[in-house]
């Protein structure tokens, strides 16, 4: 027997051994279930004769930061599970699909919209190479909430488009709350805020890196180097309980492609991204 169930209670312990089962693949969908659902997140599950295939979760609370991942064990249940996001209306309340990138050709066909590669990048511990902190590094904290607003703000002015810039404004609240439950590094030039790095450290052994940003003016001067140096060398020789930091990057972008592989980091795995959906979809 075959179905698709929306999340409760019962299925949430299910689901939860599911992800530790490959945590490392897994992590951000464990954080997103143990602590932003249901208030911020939903998630339904795809069950074959009691066996659990896939999953989707939903974060639509904030229309300016709402987007949907797909992520199941082949194509079929990956088109049961799409299916599944349109009939029940989740398509069109989300800005943003995400999806492992073998599957996109379905996407591509039943939504007609075009996507972006994007890679899963990872460094393990004792891969990474020479760190590089080439200006003054410090942690940040609710003192600096002011310099990182502004410093997100230039970024979604220069480098989204006008559809994106909602979904921007969405990121920037999401940082400014989370400044006292993640790992911030500001990097300081001429004693102003030149770049900073975010990450999450909820569940070691692994760290997830979420938000990397230089301003426009101080780029390619070490600024960003000097910050992900600074984060690795606190995680990985000052803690004993971290031995791996993942991120998502545009496969496209490729300067930050270059500044990640210098310092150690591969590709994981490669999904597609999508966006403003709930606009381009009929």
């Amino acid at each position: 027997m075959r179905e698709i169930k929306r999340l409760n209670d019962k299925l949430k312990k299910e689901l939860r051994e599911y992800l530790v089962r490959d945590l490392r693949k897994n992590v951000l969908y464990l954080y997103d279930l143990d602590k932003e659902y249901p208030s911020r997140a939903d998630f339904f599950i795809l069950k074959e004769n009691e066996r659990l295939k896939g999953f989707g979760v939903v974060w639509a609370d904030n229309p300016n930061f709402s987007y949907l991942h797909l992520i199941a064990e082949n194509e079929n249940d990956f088109l049961d599970l799409l299916t599944y996001s349109i009939k029940e209306g989740y398509i069109n309340k989300v800005k943003r699909i995400i999806i492992p990138i073998e599957y996109s050709s379905f996407v591509e066909k039943i939504l007609r919209i075009p996507g972006e590669p994007l890679d899963l990048m990872y460094l393990k511990k004792g891969d990474e190479k020479e760190l590089k902190i080439k200006h003054y590094v410090r942690r940040l904290g609710n003192d600096d909430i002011t310099n990182i607003t502004n410093l997100l703000r230039e970024f979604v002015e220069l480098y989204l488009s006008e559809d994106e810039k909602e979904f921007g404004k969405g990121i920037i609240k999401s940082v400014e709350n989370s400044v006292n439950n993640g790992l911030f590094f500001g990097c300081f030039i001429n004693n102003e805020l030149a770049s900073f790095v975010r990450a999450n450290v909820t569940y070691p052994p692994f760290v997830f890196i979420d938000t990397l940003y230089t301003r426009k003016n101080l780029q390619r001067m070490g600024a960003a180097i000097s910050v992900v140096s600074a984060l690795i060398e606190e995680l990985f020789y000052k803690r004993e309980e971290f031995n791996e930091i993942q991120l998502y990057e545009m496969s496209n972008n490729l300067p930050a492609h270059d500044l990640y592989s210098r310092l150690g980091f591969k590709i994981l795995k490669k999904f597609m991204r999508y966006s403003n959906i709930n606009k381009n979809y009929y």
